[in-house]
């Protein structure tokens, strides 16, 4: 987000939350967390952009929810975020959680980041992908690939824009509003959506599990290797919210 402004991130960060609640409720939240439930135990784990860390506390709630066997298993949370001030809302949202000790926050660009080389089980990027206009989002995708272990998982969830009917041209005017707002705010170098789902695959990344809400404009996916099929794999469906 070399062409971003982090000031512009830091002035959201106490609001974030309230303006998002504002156009949706808490329906971003929902898609945020709505397919934890079908990731695996993993020991590595990369969250990138997650603001102020509301995608992340579910994250460590689930893993204590599930017991000591996945618990105890993660060994390093690493969350990197361009902005100080959301990482303070991030250290703020979990100082008291009792898996906080697994939690590594890091202020950086990611796309000057150093990534280790087939390292991390799980990558979590949450409504983070479209920040990107397209040059930076192959140099990233094509980056953190390498840095995915060969069975691990990617979480993406994100905006997207039907291809037709009623729906394009209302998720349409809708994403335009969005990206006007947060290129006023932060300077976001993107005029118009990228959709990743194409940048993924040609990365040999597939979707093993999918899921799209009913105006088809939000979507959560777990992606994975194309020739590593994986045992957390569940069937596309959609959702009537």
């Amino acid at each position: 987000m070399s062409d971003s402004s982090p000031r512009g991130y830091d002035r959201l960060a106490p609001w974030y939350q309230t303006i998002e609640r504002l156009r949706f409720a808490g329906g971003l939240q929902r898609w945020r967390e709505r397919l934890l439930d079908e990731i695996p135990p993993c020991r590595q784990v990369l969250f990138l952009g997650d603001g102020d860390g509301r995608l992340l506390k579910s994250f460590l709630d689930q893993l204590l929810n599930r017991g000591p066997t996945s618990s105890n298993l993660v060994e390093n949370i690493r969350s990197v975020d361009f902005s100080a001030k959301m990482l303070q809302c991030q250290r703020k949202r979990i100082a008291r959680h009792p898996l906080r000790h697994k939690v590594q926050l890091e202020h950086g660009d990611v796309l000057n980041a150093q990534w280790p080389t087939r390292q991390y089980d799980l990558i979590v990027t949450a409504f983070f992908l479209d920040c990107f206009a397209e040059p930076q989002l192959r140099r990233l995708v094509s980056q953190l690939t390498t840095a995915l272990a060969p069975e691990g998982l990617w979480y993406v969830v994100d905006f997207t824009q039907p291809d037709r009917g009623l729906a394009k041209h209302w998720a349409g005017g809708w994403l335009a509003v969005m990206h006007a707002f947060f290129r006023w705010q932060t300077d976001l170098p993107t005029r118009r959506l990228v959709h990743a789902d194409s940048i993924l695959k040609s990365s040999g990344l597939e979707p093993r599990c999918f899921q799209q809400n009913r105006t088809r404009w939000i979507t959560s996916s777990l992606y994975s290797f194309a020739e590593k099929p994986n045992a957390s794999d569940c069937s596309r469906r959609i959702s009537s919210e």
